[in-house]
């Protein structure tokens, strides 16, 4: 034999913080007739089925080792071990009735992309099933961190109207963040702090969290900015984002990280004004142990690259997303703190390296490469990040979450940003994975509704 094949009751030993249904369905998912007899134990760093035997790990992240009695996988840390172990998951297969085998291989693997998030928005029409679906995913596919952008839908208490009635529970937002941490990765909060302050599509629907529930809070936001801007200059604004970072970084728990948005404005205010506060909210921040992420766009202009084509869809820019003059985006390059980590989002650039990462990445900031939905800019992304010396990447998914090419592009860039080692025999077809993935991760009780990543076909 080449393989080893699974057992009707089968002996399955687990580090204690994999106890979680995010482990626990996804488990059984993969060999679903297949009844698990688990032994919990206090090593984090080793997963084992059967009578596995052990590998040495060397200076790889994590070892898979599959002999014909057993499957063993083991990481540096906890995070590395699951990784491990979902990769190995992956590997079984359905050959007969009751019948699951995993080819016999030995593997040691380590990412080439240390960090590697998924942006992910929580709108409100999304389903607490279909967010759990889908972070349960980012796990399947190696992703660090998780970063969750509130559109409304968290209920805080710092200013009920900051959410829609319908909004998540913090309850149901603990629930998801264990389910992240169980899987290895981190959730980094997010929310505005400068433009988008609707915390809703206005292009879209005309949507406005706030304003739309009470307009008497009309005060918090900037003159003649139709609520698009949050106005930092008001004390009672700066008081109430103060309330809200600490209310998030207490809810999702431990981390390094908070993203604070602050894209497609700022020329509002004046650049040392609006330094200084980016300054004290940073002080703010690393007093909670975080580093603050930002969105790049304002820090870019298209004067920077005299060379490049213009859009023909939008003639007012080049390829590259930069919405800054030259002179606003020189004075934010050089008076922002650089604690601050700066968001590169360029969802047209296919190849690298990406020319606004350099220009951002001289001025010493620490930078974060995020593509989104053209197949061709992921990799762009994750050769930029290697080679400019990046912090990492970030993949974007705003409204394409659950639409084509969203979940497929989830698997595609965690992927590609680790650089498995594992699947090199892997079909091409990253859609067929990905359909797998999310089928096999899925809570039990599934409908026709909460099946798949859509509620409809059509």
């Amino acid at each position: 034999m080449n393989y080893f094949k699974l057992s009707e009751n089968q002996n399955i030993s687990v580090p204690k913080k994999a106890n979680n249904p995010a482990i626990l369905d996804t488990v059984h998912n993969y060999a679903y007739t297949v009844k698990w007899n688990y032994t919990f134990t206090d090593n984090d760093t080793v997963f084992s089925i059967g009578k596995a035997v052990p590998a040495d790990l060397g200076d790889a992240e994590y070892v898979i080792n599959v002999t014909e009695e057993g499957a063993y996988a083991r990481g540096k840390d906890y995070k590395s071990a699951v990784k491990g172990f979902l990769s190995l998951l992956e590997m079984i297969f359905c050959y007969g009735k009751n019948d699951y085998r995993i080819e016999t291989l030995s593997v040691r693997d380590s990412a080439k992309i240390p960090f590697r998030a998924i942006h992910i928005c929580l709108f409100p029409e999304y389903s607490l099933n279909t967010i759990r679906k889908v972070v349960r995913t980012c796990g399947m596919a190696k992703y660090t961190h998780v970063i969750l952008e509130t559109w409304g839908s968290i209920k805080l208490d710092t200013l009920k109207e900051l959410a829609w009635p319908n909004a998540f529970t913090k309850d149901e937002i603990r629930e998801l963040v264990g389910e992240a941490n169980a899987l290895g990765m981190e959730v980094i909060p997010f929310f505005q702090h400068l433009g988008h302050a609707a915390l809703a599509r206005m292009g879209y629907a005309g949507k406005h969290t706030v304003l739309d529930q009470n307009l008497a809070l009309e005060h918090l936001y900037y003159p003649k900015s139709y609520g698009w801007v949050w106005n930092f200059k008001n004390p009672e604004v700066k008081a109430l984002l103060k309330s809200v970072r600490s209310e998030l970084c207490d809810l999702f728990g431990e981390g390094e990280y908070f993203h604070l948005g602050c894209d497609e404005a700022g020329m509002e205010f004046d650049a040392d004004e609006l330094g200084d506060w980016l300054r004290e909210v940073q002080d703010d921040l690393s007093e909670k142990g975080r580093r603050g992420i930002i969105w790049g766009d304002m820090l870019l202009s298209n004067d920077f690259f005299p060379d490049e084509p213009k859009d023909p869809n939008h003639p007012w820019r080049i390829a590259y997303g930069c919405n800054s003059t030259k002179e606003y985006a020189e004075k934010l390059l050089t008076s922002l703190d650089k604690r601050l980590i700066v968001a590169d989002w360029q969802y047209d650039a296919v190849n690298a390296p990406w020319k606004t990462t350099s220009k951002i990445r001289e001025y010493g900031f620490d930078v974060i490469c995020c593509p989104w939905e053209i197949h061709e800019n992921i990799p762009a992304a994750v050769s930029t990040a290697e080679t400019e010396g990046c912090l990492g990447i970030m993949e974007t998914t705003w409204n394409k979450l659950i639409v084509s090419p969203g979940v497929q592009n989830i698997v595609f860039a965690g992927l590609c940003a680790f650089g498995e080692k594992s699947f090199e025999y892997w079909h091409d077809s990253i859609t067929d994975r990905a359909y797998n993935i999310f089928r096999r991760v899925a809570p039990e009780g599934k409908t026709y509704e909460t099946s798949g990543w859509a509620e409809k076909q059509v």
